[in-house]
């Protein structure tokens, strides 16, 4: 089984780290700005360090055109 050795983050974490709301999150999700998966027992929604940095260096091209 190939390991995945990205850092998975909460919600509420990417928000903090983007400067955005939890909604914008969820919106950013639902559009598939940001890929996410389910995990653990309880399903919730993470994140992965890697789809952030695309997510980011994709808004910062975007602000310089």
């Amino acid at each position: 089984m190939l390991m995945n050795k990205d850092k998975w983050l909460e919600v509420s974490a990417v928000a903090r780290r983007l400067n955005v709301s939890l909604a914008t999150v969820y919106r950013l999700i639902g559009s598939k700005m940001l890929r996410s998966n389910k995990m653990g027992v309880s399903r919730c929604l993470r994140i992965s360090e890697r789809s952030i940095a695309d997510f980011e260096k994709r808004r910062e091209y975007a602000e310089e055109i």
